[in-house]
């Protein structure tokens, strides 16, 4: 048998021998020395053949993990996806210790997807140390700690630390804020030279991309925090006042949530839109999402509707408060009562 299995083996025959199926096929791969890659390749094709789903997860397991040059990260990413299919399968079982491995594998999934985010931002610098840290990234799976304190934190990789903060389930408030300030302040300096409009649909898609990765139920996607960097932004670059309520919209941020966010901006009283040059910024920015609403009412649901008119009722009266005080506002007044009218 084993002069027939080397003669298939020599011959590139894979798929013959592992399609045998004999108890001798499993010996001859379990042969002292036959722990390469192509070997356990192997091995784990003919456990999956012979319906041994488990035996198979865990070569996969070992060739995924076990520290080589010669296997690469994509490659890694590959075994564990199939070992997770394989524990997945109808024939595992339901032993406690199954579902245990199942759960580390998925997990060690997670951990080496952020892995490659790490390698595939640190593969588009050219020098000899990020060359060396692509090839570690390549050589083994490596644990979120040492993806952050090794890889993503001394190269300053802003968005490959938000992931690693996610993927940890990470929920300090004031590293996150810090880690998006750097995000949106890396995508300003790289469209600075583009027209304000063109700088502010930078940042949204920016922010949109990431809302969209992390959800905005995550620690990492701060939404009043970054509505009110985002209108901070909107208002310094002077453009039209619907961008962020729209992109929070779309993220799936409800009417009342964002209400609320804007009433406690409103009533915090902060002179930063003073700074900025426009210290009605945020009035406008009412007026503005309260209009999307009367004219596009489909934006909440029928239920929340009668909810919403109260509360941007109530908003867009304190707004009028704060006007009447200032010179110079009839026209916005008008509008807002126009709008009042309308909810």
């Amino acid at each position: 048998h084993m002069v027939v299995y080397e003669w298939l083996t020599s011959h590139n025959l894979h798929t013959c021998l592992v399609t045998l199926g004999r108890p001798s096929v499993e010996k001859y791969l379990c042969r002292p020395g036959a722990e390469s890659p192509a070997s356990l390749d192997l091995l784990w094709q003919y456990h999956q053949r012979s319906g041994q789903h488990a035996h198979a997860a865990q070569v996969l397991y070992k060739l995924a993990t076990t520290p080589r040059d010669s296997v690469k990260l994509y490659q890694r990413i590959s075994y564990l996806g199939k070992a997770v299919m394989c524990m997945r399968s109808d024939g595992v079982g339901c032993a406690p210790h199954l579902g245990v491995f199942l759960h580390e594998l998925e997990d060690l999934v997670q951990v080496a997807r952020v892995q490659k985010q790490v390698l595939d931002k640190i593969s588009t610098v050219h020098n000899e140390r990020a060359e060396e840290m692509c090839r570690k990234l390549n050589s083994n799976l490596i644990s979120l700690t040492e993806l952050y304190e090794d890889f993503a934190e001394p190269l300053r990789l802003s968005e490959c630390i938000l992931t690693i903060l996610d993927c940890a389930g990470h929920d300090d408030k004031l590293l996150i804020s810090s880690v998006w300030d750097n995000i949106l302040a890396e995508e300003l300096a790289q469209c600075s030279h583009k027209s304000n409009e063109d700088q502010m649909a930078v940042i949204i898609s920016k922010v949109r991309d990431l809302g969209r990765q992390f959800t905005i139920s995550s620690p990492c996607f701060p939404v009043a925090y970054l509505v009110m960097q985002l209108e901070v932004l909107s208002c310094e670059l002077e453009v039209v006042k619907s961008h962020v309520h729209k992109l929070m919209v779309e993220l799936g941020v409800s009417v009342l949530t964002l209400l609320d966010i804007y009433d406690q901006m409103f009533t915090s009283n902060n002179r930063c839109w003073v700074a900025k040059g426009n210290e009605l910024h945020l009035i406008q920015v009412v007026a503005n999402f309260a209009d999307s609403f009367t004219e596009n009412k489909d934006l909440v649901p029928i239920i929340e509707r009668r909810a919403v008119a109260t509360q941007m009722q109530d908003l867009i009266t304190n707004c009028l408060s704060t006007l009447y005080s200032k010179p110079n506002c009839a026209q916005l007044i008008a509008y807002l009562k126009t709008l009042q009218a309308k909810l």
